[in-house]
C-alpha cells in the first residue's frame, strides 16, 4: 500500500544519516570515488533525539492518514456542472439521463484543461457576494456542434417518434438490469384514496388560511 512505502522510506532517514545507504532509493553519492559528507553517529546523543523525532508514533499515524489525504475541489466542481444538464428536480428517462450526464462529462473533459490568461479579469461571486481574479481562459463548448449535427441526423432518419424511441430503451434496459417500475417500499394505494387525502388536505389548508385572514 501506499501508506506503508510511504512510512518505510521515511524511515530509512535513520539508515542515511549514519552512511548506511543499502536500503535508500537513490543512486551512488560519492563524487570521484569519495563520500566526504559529515554523518552521525548512531551512538551520539543527536541520532538519539532525532531517531525520537523520526520514530514517533503520532507522526507516523499522521503520515498514513496523509498518504490517502485527496482533495475533493475537481469532483465537487464537476458534480456542480452536471446539475446544470442533469437538474435533480426534472424527472427524465433512464435514457435521458444518462444523455445528460454524457453531456456533463464532455464539457467538463473540454474545459478542464484551460490555459490561464495573460491578464486576469475581476469577477463579482453572487454566490460569495465578493470580488475575486479568474485567470482562466473564457470556456468553449466545441462539443455542442457535433451533439447537435448527430442529433438532427437520427432525428431525420428515424422511422419512430423519439419519444417512443427513449421509452423503449429505458425498458429494455430495465428488464436487463431487472429494475422494478416501482421501488417504493409502501404499496401503492388506489386513486379514490389518494384523491380523497387530496382533497381533504386541501379543505384543511383552506380552512386554515381563511382563519388567518378573520384573525388579521
Amino acid at each position: 500500500m501506499v501508506t506503508e512505502v510511504a512510512v518505510k522510506r521515511w524511515v530509512l532517514v535513520l539508515k542515511h544519516i549514519v552512511k548506511d545507504h543499502s536500503d535508500c532509493p537513490h543512486g551512488p553519492l560519492e563524487v570521484n570515488g569519495i563520500d566526504d559528507r559529515d554523518y552521525l553517529d548512531p551512538k551520539s546523543p543527536v541520532y538519539s533525539s532525532f531517531k525520537g523525532i523520526v520514530e514517533d508514533k503520532r507522526l507516523l499515524s499522521n503520515m498514513e492518514r496523509s498518504c490517502c489525504y485527496l482533495f475533493t475541489s475537481a469532483l465537487e466542481a464537476f458534480h456542480s456542472l452536471k446539475l446544470k444538464y442533469a437538474a435533480k428536480l426534472v424527472h427524465q428517462q433512464y435514457i435521458a439521463m444518462e444523455a445528460c450526464i454524457m453531456l456533463a462529462v464532455m464539457d467538463h473533459n473540454e474545459n478542464v484543461n484551460r490555459k490561464k490568461k495573460d491578464t486576469p479579469v475581476a469577477s463579482f461571486s453572487k454566490a460569495t457576494k465578493l470580488w475575486t481574479m479568474k485567470d482562466k481562459e473564457d470556456k468553449t463548448y466545441h462539443f455542442r456542434e457535433e451533439v447537435i449535427s448527430r442529433t438532427v441526423a437520427l432525428a431525420t432518419s428515424a422511422t419512430a417518434k423519439v419519444q417512443d424511441l427513449a421509452s423503449k430503451e429505458t425498458r429494455e434496459r430495465r428488464e436487463a438490469l431487472n429494475v422494478p417500475q416501482c421501488v417504493a417500499k409502501t404499496p401503492k394505494p388506489s386513486m379514490e384514496e389518494m384523491m380523497s387525502d387530496y382533497r381533504k388536505r386541501k379543505e384543511l389548508q383552506q380552512e386554515v388560511s381563511e382563519k388567518r385572514r378573520r384573525n388579521i
